[in-house]
């Protein structure tokens, strides 16, 4: 995955957020502390604005895929089904820790596993809530390294994966 350009206009992905947008880089001082650079994020999706340190944006946000790791993740998708794990609460664990690492191969392994046990109606609330988690997010970043609309992708990953 690409490392972040921290240049104004440059797009990065957030894990909660999805896809964000850096408006601006300023040196602030708040409450006396000495001043730093801080990173404005903008999500379009969630019409949020977060303001984070400079030094601590590599925490917080990923650079997005290049365009061949975005061709690679949707050919993993089209490669067959990944079985999730059968108890519910181990593969709702695993689903929240591959989320959270903000790696968009987890998601692919998310969403396949869970449009799996949706094809046998067997998906719990916290399934659901990973689910359109998963597909969201690899919606917004792919919709975003391969410019096309976000329809458009949401389209092409659930006829893919055959999730409703």
């Amino acid at each position: 995955m690409s490392k972040i350009n921290i240049k104004k206009g440059e797009h990065v992905l957030h894990a909660q957020h999805g896809v964000g947008k850096i408006t601006s880089i300023r040196n602030c001082s708040f409450s006396g502390h000495p001043t730093a650079s801080y990173v404005h994020l903008y999500f379009k999706r969630d019409e949020l604005t977060l303001t984070v340190l400079e030094q601590s944006l590599p925490g917080v946000v990923r650079g997005l895929v290049s365009k061949e790791e975005a061709c690679e993740l949707l050919d993993h998708i089209k490669d067959g089904n990944d079985k999730p794990q059968t108890k519910w609460q181990a593969r709702a664990d695993a689903n929240q820790a591959a989320i959270e690492s903000g790696d968009p191969f987890e998601y692919v392994k998310v969403l396949k596993g869970l449009a799996h046990l949706e094809g046998e109606g067997a998906l719990r609330l916290r399934d659901r809530e990973h689910l359109n988690r998963s597909l969201r997010l690899l919606t917004d970043e792919l919709a975003c390294v391969l410019k096309k609309s976000q329809g458009h992708m949401q389209r092409l990953l659930t006829q893919t994966i055959g999730v409703s």
